[in-house]
């Protein structure tokens, strides 16, 4: 016996595609949107006299806003471009079962939306940030 092997006649080609598909969907809603709300516990604990939305110093309030601004844009252009390519290749390979293929992508995304902060906070229970 060769341990965890998996049949490959077990698996179809199809199901491979989704499974792969429904990774690559969780992990950029996962490490985009929820993994960090470790941070505010870590400020109000060490840093005191830091505010919830101050970082440092900020010398201009302009450069500041348009700064997070395009960092939060170009973030973002990186999780819509996933969810667009796993729609597409949904729509493109189980056309007969679309509906039922989506929601497994919307799954897909929901769990990484909700396993964000767990993660987070084991992150910040082990390292303290």
């Amino acid at each position: 016996m060769s341990g965890c092997t998996v049949n490959q006649s077990l698996m179809s080609k199809k199901t491979r595609v989704l499974i792969q598909l429904m990774f690559s969907i969780t992990i950029p809603q996962l490490l985009y949107l929820n993994i960090a709300t470790f941070l505010p516990q870590y400020r109000s604990l060490n840093h005191k006299s830091i505010g919830d939305g101050m970082i440092g110093i900020i010398l201009s309030q302009e450069y500041f806003i348009s700064l997070t601004d395009d960092t939060r844009m170009f973030q973002f252009s990186f999780l819509v471009v996933s969810l667009i390519i796993g729609y597409s290749i949904i729509c493109n390979e189980f056309k007969e079962e679309r509906e039922k293929y989506i929601g497994f992508i919307q799954t897909s995304a929901g769990l990484g939306i909700m396993a964000g902060p767990i993660i987070g906070q084991m992150i910040y229970n082990e390292v303290g940030f």
